[in-house]
This record gives structure tokens, sequence and C-alpha cells, in this order.
């Protein structure tokens, strides 16, 4: 997933260095050093997105890794 991020801010990156026009007009209200700290966010804020889609489902079902060790190994001796 995080291929197709880097992917597609390329993308954007290209058309606007080959066509000469951004995918997106809010860039254009952009200067270069606002740029510059966009795409990093862009990555980071992503990459929280997916922690964040792998720690709701966890904490919607009530399953908690600890008590499931804990368990496993208490099943383990039985």
């Amino acid at each position: 997933m995080e291929f197709m991020l880097h992917f597609m801010c390329f993308r954007i990156l290209a058309v606007r260095l080959f066509d000469g026009y951004w995918l997106y007009p809010i860039l254009e209200l952009l200067g270069l050093e606002h740029l510059a700290m966009f795409f990093p966010v862009l990555v980071i804020g992503y990459y929280f997105l997916i922690r964040l889609s792998t720690i709701i489902p966890l904490l919607l079902s009530g399953y908690s890794q600890a008590s499931s060790k804990s368990q496993h190994k208490y099943k383990k001796f039985q």
C-alpha cells in the first residue's frame, strides 16, 4: 500500500513537471517550501491511517494481544 502512495505522489509530481499543470488545483496555491512539507506529511499521515485501520478492528472486537497470548499458553498446558 505504501508503494501505491509513493506511485501516486510521483504521478502527481510527474504531471506537473512534464505537462506543466497540477492534477489538483489546490496545489497551485502552495509555494515551493509548502510543497516540500506537504508530501512528507502526506506519507506520515498515510502511515498513521494504516496503523489506525489495523487497531480499530482489534478494539471493536475486544481482542487483546496480551490476553490472547496468555490464553494460548494456558490452553497449551492443558
